[in-house]
This record gives C-alpha cells, structure tokens and sequence, in this order.
C-alpha cells in the first residue's frame, strides 16, 4: 500500500519563536519539509522529534528532542531551504523556530511518502 501526505505545516505565520504543526510519521518512509520565509529577521529554525506514546491527534506529543544536524539560520534577508529525510525512525516531527530580532512570514511545507 502506497501513501502519499501533503501538508502546508506553517500558514503565513508571524517568526516571533514556537513550533510548527506537529507531524505523525506512523508508516511514512520518506519526507521533507520546504521552509520559505520574507522580511528582515534573525534566528533559527531546527526538526525536533518525538517518540511519545500518545493517541494522536487526541492528545499531543509534549516531549520533543531537537535534531541538531538539522539546524539552519533565518538570516537577515528572505530566504529557503529544505530539508529531507530518508527512512526517519521516530513518530513524531516538529520545526521549532527561535526569532532573535526583526520581523518577518514563514511558510513550510511538509510532504510524505509510504513506499
């Protein structure tokens, strides 16, 4: 059985620090996320992932431990990048975003396949 999930995880947000939606990986065998962001901004932005036994999306994982090969600068200038993930063996993913000064608009995208 093939499985295909496209999701827009950050909608035109305000960089301000937080998270993105978070995503369930149960059966996904390949992912990444498309970040695009404008304004004049600086901070970070990193995957935080999560194995938590909860019944999703009734509840939601709250422990999240950041994937520190995955970190990347929001600079000052508009910007993207992605990132990509083969075979992930975690359940849970998140993109965590710290604003260290500026403002700006974020938009992610999250796209997984089932092979």
């Amino acid at each position: 059985m093939k499985l295909f999930i496209n999701s827009h995880i950050l909608d035109n947000v305000q960089i301000s620090g937080g998270y993105s939606n978070i995503i369930e990986l149960n059966q996904i065998d390949v992912y990444s996320i498309q970040l695009g962001w404008t304004g004049t901004v600086s901070g970070t932005f990193s995957l935080s992932v999560s194995n938590e036994t909860v019944k999703f999306p009734e509840r939601t994982p709250t422990e999240f431990i950041p994937v520190t090969s995955t970190t990347g600068s929001l600079g000052s200038t508009s910007g993207s990048f992605m990132l990509d993930n083969i075979f992930p063996s975690y359940r849970f993913a998140r993109l965590d975003i710290t604003a260290a000064s500026g403002t700006g608009v974020m938009n992610a995208w999250y796209m997984g396949k089932g092979l």
